[in-house]
Order: structure tokens, then C-alpha cells, then sequence
């Protein structure tokens, strides 16, 4: 299993490559797709699109952790990406 911070670096090169959030580069990073994610979520694909430039709540982050099959921490921008994010 790849450990947390293999992870984390992987999510960082998708966050910078594809533009996007560290939570849309975790969904990304983990091939689960806007519109699948949302409906998992039972919201819509432009409501996580919104809630993935935001905070999440607890709530919100326990779920989209079972989502993604990750620890919640993942979710969670690490602090070496502080001053690197959007």
C-alpha cells in the first residue's frame, strides 16, 4: 500500500498539472469522476464542483472519504502545499 505521503505527492503533481483543487485532484487522483462522485454524494455535479474550491464539513469530508476509499486525512491539503494551492 503507497504510503500517505507517496499519495499526497501524487495528488500535488495532479493538483498542479491538471489546475484544479486539492479535493478535485483527489477525486481525480483516485478515477472517480464529477458526475459519479456527485450522485454517490447525492448532490449535483456543480454543487461538488463548488464544494471543492471550499471547506468541507466533517460530514461532507467522512463521506467523500468513503467515496474515494481514503483516510479523510487525504482530504485534507497537507501543510508543505500551504502557499501552492489555488
Amino acid at each position: 500500500m503507497i504510503d500517505l505521503l507517496k499519495q499526497e505527492q501524487a495528488i500535488a503533481l495532479t493538483m498542479v498539472s491538471q489546475k484544479v483543487s486539492w479535493l478535485a485532484a483527489v477525486r481525480l487522483y483516485k478515477n472517480v469522476s464529477r458526475t459519479d462522485a456527485a450522485k454517490m454524494l447525492n448532490i449535483t455535479p456543480d454543487a461538488l464542483k463548488r464544494i471543492e474550491k471550499e471547506q468541507i464539513s466533517a460530514h461532507m469530508k467522512s463521506r467523500m472519504a468513503e467515496i474515494y476509499e481514503c483516510p479523510d486525512t487525504l482530504l485534507v491539503c497537507p501543510s508543505w502545499m500551504h502557499g501552492r494551492t489555488e
